[in-house]
């Protein structure tokens, strides 16, 4: 039921370009819950909440989106500007993302 909130350092502002794919490791603001497990190879953020009892296997890539309790993410999925719901079971090799299309 607790959350906390972990930012890894930010750069030097020399260093904030966008253009610069290390810049991206320093600006991961995440929200995990304690009871979550989290592979050590995945790659979580920036803007990620990660609820209880969620499984995040190896490979994963996780950007601004919100992962509710009990999710199983497998190996090597990427997920951008989602909501996974809860229990939710997301299988090996996924890409899960929102498009953006101008109408």
């Amino acid at each position: 039921k607790y959350f906390f909130f972990l930012m890894i350092r930010r750069p030097p502002r020399s260093t904030q370009s966008r253009s610069s794919a290390a810049s991206d490791v320093y600006k991961r603001q995440v929200l995990i819950d304690p009871t979550a497990s989290i592979h050590p190879d995945a790659y979580i953020g920036p803007d990620v909440t990660i609820g209880p009892g969620v499984v995040i296997e190896e490979g994963v890539r996780l950007k601004q989106s919100c992962i509710l309790r009990e999710a199983v993410i497998r190996q090597h999925t990427w997920i951008s500007n989602s909501i996974i719901g809860w229990q939710s079971k997301i299988g090996r090799w996924v890409r899960i993302c929102l498009l953006y299309t101008s109408d």
